[in-house]
């Protein structure tokens, strides 16, 4: 590839990429907002929370009983009006945050992460190498399903359009929160007050 055909590819990747409004609210230093989605399952809800102002809505698949295929619906929906699918994962599996992210996730909220070793663990399921390990698949909803982009390009241009969010939930996880937070891939904590409250 020539170095203009590179610079059109990077530019034609930038623009089929869906950009992450969730990051760039945090990066222009304002608070993010979320929607929780527990039990209205309509690929229609996205609209609400975005009309009302809304950075996200947030899908807890850990707590609720919304399945793969109703999250992807979701997720396209949240893509296509310009918000932010979250997604909490339902186990702190590598496969989970690799599968919500091919489904249309764009920031995934990974429960009760205690340690360094563990962040590391699901910052390589999220983040294509050379940041992670994740595995490429080229039509995914983040891209529109395009296959006609480089791969390397899809890989740099998704992993700047993902988050990933460790939930702090233990004391062992609180005391190990601001190394946890310097693990390069980190976005930012939450903080799981239920479960803390029970330690």
């Amino acid at each position: 590839m020539s170095p203009s055909e590179t610079k059109d590819a990077i530019a034609q990747a930038l623009e089929i990429c869906r950009g992450n409004l969730v990051k760039q609210v945090m990066l222009d230093n304002q608070i993010a907002t979320s929607f929780g989605l527990r039990l209205c399952l309509s690929a229609e809800m996205p609209l609400i929370p975005r009309r009302a102002g809304y950075s996200a809505i947030l899908m807890n698949l850990e707590h609720s009983p919304i399945g793969t295929e109703t999250m992807r619906d979701i997720s396209v929906a949240c893509l296509t009006v310009g918000i932010t699918p979250m997604v909490v994962v339902p186990t702190c599996e590598a496969q989970w945050i690799s599968r919500c992210f091919d489904s249309g996730a764009q920031a995934i909220v990974v429960p009760h992460v205690n340690n360094v070793q563990e962040a590391q663990v699901y910052v390589n399921a999220s983040k294509y190498p050379p940041l992670g390990r994740r595995s490429l698949t080229m039509a995914q909803p983040i891209t529109q399903y395009a296959t006609d982009i480089p791969p390397h390009l899809v890989a740099e241009v998704v992993n700047d359009n993902v988050l990933i969010l460790p939930v702090i939930e233990t004391k062992e996880g609180v005391s190990n929160a601001e190394s946890i937070a310097a693990v390069p891939g980190v976005d930012a904590l939450f903080v799981g007050c239920a479960d803390l409250t029970m330690e």
